[in-house]
């Protein structure tokens, strides 16, 4: 936009133009506002605020003045109050908004355009265009400035085909600052160009819609528009007609890039996206770089220059080789891979003492350690057995009686057993429950959601109560870790590895990351992963050390947790 468009007739109509087809494309926007100068004059007050050219506020003595003139003035002299420079010359003036709106826009007034001068202009700032709306008695006037520190591009740039108009033709390019594609260019015959574009993103894969420029067909020039606040100088490196800036509101640059059929045959319309997130993976590999069992690379988005810590989890039978956990701060598309290297468990001597028979026994026994299931932070014991070594799911067993004399029912968990919670109980201290003693509260959850525990030890309440003696194995709690007694009620606790089959032989996939499906019973070698809501026919359950598996009809396997998986269709 010219600093002063009174001196530029051609600019003037160009706008009149726009605002016609405004009119068109937002149903009624009205052409002509209230003439404040039809009215008797009164008193306008103009306060200041300053930002750099990508709309940060900085601080200036401007910020906390303003200024009085009447309606019907078209000149504001705020020399007297406006600085050229900030920051002993690190910020210099660039140009200048009110909040008067053309139609639904701010047209932005840059110093130095063509032969206007910044200290010429700030002794007749225009404020007359656009018009005072009648009544309004308070302009809020932004002052721009460049920061010469700024790292940040100082124009947009247009991707080569952007440059070419041609004849007949409507093309539309989708990029970054640079002019980088980020989703495919669009050419359209005239006659085929949709009326109202519906696919438009206002996102796209970290990318945020920020600024347009539109090359009309010669001899017409070019406009850039702007999403609420100045963008990147409000200039394009690689064109010499621009005409217009203006700054827009989202409804109206939306408005713009889905109503095409106003852009005239010949012209090119480039849509720009600044990146404002970035991907973080964590892959969790073995020695050989293999995807650890149950913990898939995870990725999520997240904002630039947002903190993140990652921590490995454990898991049952390796060790994590080098850093447990990693910080930083996001600035680009980052991967942090944890690496693990399966215990070596020393065989143990035969109870035989057969010296010279060469027979050992190598399967010695792993104390289960939980580790996290990736699918929904399943928690699986420890385990050394291979595939060939799983039998048929155990009966329950009959009841035990401890050293210490503690009878066991038969329903009780075996210790190395993964509980969960599915109502609402509370950790405590000690057996007998007291609430002085509570050590933390487990409120009542959604199934796939339920916190979970290892059985460690029992023991019974004064009044003979069973309580199991458990580890909170809920990773990425704030109670991770924690050890105390909990209720050993099937009422509110309940092993989280199905015991039996499913009726009618089928289960339904209830994690919202599906479930993985392997090749062996011990979950190694994945073949695939079916999503939530998916229906599997299972001909058997197997168990594998203290958790068990569903055997699918194709003779692959998948978990038997309740958190992932529910017996029926649903």
């Amino acid at each position: 936009m010219l600093a002063q468009p009174v001196k530029f007739s051609f600019t003037r109509t160009a706008r009149w133009v726009f605002a016609f087809a405004a009119t068109i494309m937002f149903g009624g926007v009205l052409l002509h506002q209230p003439n404040a100068k039809a009215a008797d004059a009164y008193d306008v007050t103009y306060t200041f605020r300053s930002t750099d050219t990508y709309g940060n506020p900085i601080d200036s003595p401007a910020n906390t003045k303003s200024l009085t003139a009447k309606s019907d003035a078209n000149w504001l002299d705020v020399s007297s109050v406006i600085p050229e420079t900030l920051s002993n010359g690190r910020y210099t003036i660039h140009g200048y908004y009110t909040d008067n709106d053309y139609s639904g826009q701010y047209n932005y007034h840059q110093f130095g355009y063509r032969e206007f001068e910044a200290a010429k202009v700030l002794k007749e700032i225009n404020i007359h265009y656009p018009e005072l709306k009648a009544g309004k008695t308070t302009v809020n006037t932004t002052f721009v400035y460049d920061d010469k520190q700024s790292t940040r591009e100082r124009s947009v740039t247009l991707p080569e085909g952007a440059l070419e108009r041609e004849a007949g033709k409507l093309k539309t390019f989708y990029t970054d600052i640079n002019g980088k594609e980020i989703s495919p260019s669009i050419v359209y015959d005239y006659d085929k160009v949709p009326t109202y574009y519906s696919d438009f993103k206002n996102e796209i894969n970290g990318y945020r819609y920020v600024a347009m420029v539109v090359r009309n067909p010669k001899p017409w020039g070019s406009y850039i528009y702007t999403l609420d606040k100045p963008f990147a100088n409000m200039q394009v490196s690689n064109i010499t007609d621009l005409l217009t800036q203006s700054i827009l509101p989202l409804n109206y640059m939306l408005g713009l890039s889905k109503k095409m059929k106003q852009f005239d045959s010949g012209s090119t319309a480039t849509y720009f996206y600044e990146k404002y997130a970035a991907n973080l993976t964590v892959e969790y590999l073995d020695e050989a770089g293999k995807a650890m069992a149950d913990h898939p690379a995870q990725t999520k988005q997240l904002d630039l220059n947002t903190d993140y810590s990652e921590e490995a989890p454990e898991i049952a039978g390796y060790t994590v080789v080098g850093d447990k956990k990693v910080t930083g701060k996001i600035n680009d598309d980052t991967k942090i891979t944890f690496k693990y290297k399966k215990n070596t468990v020393p065989p143990t001597p035969n109870n035989n003492n057969n010296k010279g028979s060469g027979t050992n026994n190598t399967n010695s026994t792993v104390t289960p350690t939980p580790s996290t299931n990736s699918n929904s932070s399943t928690i699986a014991p420890a385990t050394n057995a291979t595939a060939d070594q799983v039998t048929p799911a155990a009966k329950p067993q009959a009841p035990r009686t401890l050293p210490d004399g503690t009878q066991l029912p038969n329903y009780a968990a075996t210790e190395g057993t993964v509980v969960y919670a599915t109502k609402a109980i509370y950790m405590y201290k000690q057996a007998n429950f007291k609430k002085n003693q509570r050590i933390a509260k487990y409120p009542k959850v959604k199934r796939v959601n339920r916190p979970m525990f290892v059985v460690t030890d029992y023991a019974r309440s004064n009044g003979g109560a069973l309580r199991y003696k458990v580890k909170d194995v809920n990773h990425h709690s704030k109670t991770a870790g924690k050890v105390g007694y909990i209720t050993a009620s099937r009422k509110s606790v309940e092993e989280v590895y199905y015991a039996s089959m499913p009726k009618n032989k089928k289960v339904t996939v209830i994690s919202k990351k599906g479930v993985n499906v392997y090749q062996n019973a011990n979950l190694t070698k994945k073949v695939k992963n079916y999503k939530t809501g998916s229906h599997l026919k299972v001909k058997k359950i197997v168990k594998h050390n203290l958790t068990t598996r569903y055997e699918l009809s194709n003779g692959y396997y998948i978990t038997a947790n309740k958190k992932l998986v529910i017996h029926g269709t649903y």
